[in-house]
């Protein structure tokens, strides 16, 4: 049986990446499956595509914590991007109700401005091979952000126009992705279960978007469906009259209020 998530914290003053620092060390096997890396400081935190986040120290939610993947297929390894997706959005809609929305593939959004983000890494080892790390971010006390974020980015403290105990925060969110992590392993039905939850809470779905395909170049108008099981964006083409799919790593959306966060 595996320990559970957050059993173990370690908490650093100062780090580059709370990721990189676990991953340059996985191979020493120290670390195992729930552990968590928590940074006052994080210097370099990074997200999707190389993009930075800022994070004033002490103000933030800055850590990661070693996953163990075993029970997830190569072929379904976009789940655990939406288990965590919907830990966090079960614990932010609790302070911001019916706010909250899940930003295809890894941010969530309070109203239009985000407040935190995703980051799984894996290093291929024959020490530890199961093993990621998930990296979160998740701006919680900070009230002032620097260009190019400052219209774009929010915080806990920000939309509830107070400061909010962080411990607190990160003990409830240890407890629920224990909770989604245990609805994985023991429900049948787990995969629709949570892609159904995914989508329900997927921002600016049934809308129109701007998707940018990396091959072409080419910034295309669809409306957005939803996610596949792989990650993939179900996207129709209106003018066309036709359903794509759009394989992850294929492109990015596009819009007023993308910027990076990361661990």
């Amino acid at each position: 049986m595996l320990p559970k998530i957050g059993y173990k914290v370690d908490q650093l003053a100062e780090v580059g990446s709370t990721n990189t620092y676990i991953l340059d060390r996985l191979a020493s096997n120290v670390f195992t499956h729930g552990m968590a890396v928590i940074a006052y400081n994080q210097t370099g935190g990074r997200g999707q595509h190389g993009r930075v986040w800022q994070s004033v120290a002490g103000k933030n939610i800055t850590m990661s914590i070693v996953w163990d993947t075993t029970t997830i297929p190569l072929n379904l390894s976009f789940m655990l991007t939406v288990i965590v997706s919907l830990s966090l959005h079960e614990l932010l809609n609790e302070y911001c109700p019916n706010k909250v929305s899940i930003k295809w593939p890894n941010d969530l959004y309070i109203d239009d401005k985000k407040i935190g983000g995703i980051l799984i890494e894996r290093k291929i080892s024959s020490h530890q091979p199961s093993l990621a790390v998930v990296g979160i971010g998740v701006n919680i006390n900070q009230i002032e952000f620097s260009e190019p974020i400052r219209s774009k980015a929010t915080s806990l403290a920000i939309m509830l126009n107070k400061a909010v105990d962080k411990i607190t925060i990160i003990d409830d969110l240890f407890n629920i992705l224990e909770a989604k992590w245990c609805l994985w392993l023991n429900e049948n039905n787990a995969i629709q279960l949570l892609l159904d939850q995914y989508n329900e809470h997927l921002y600016q779905r049934n809308k129109t978007v701007l998707y940018y395909d990396y091959v072409t170049k080419e910034t295309t108008e669809y409306q957005l469906e939803g996610v596949t099981i792989d990650g993939g964006l179900k996207l129709f083409n209106q003018s066309q009259g036709v359903l794509l799919v759009k394989k992850l790593g294929e492109g990015s959306l596009q819009d007023m209020f993308s910027h990076g966060t990361g661990s």
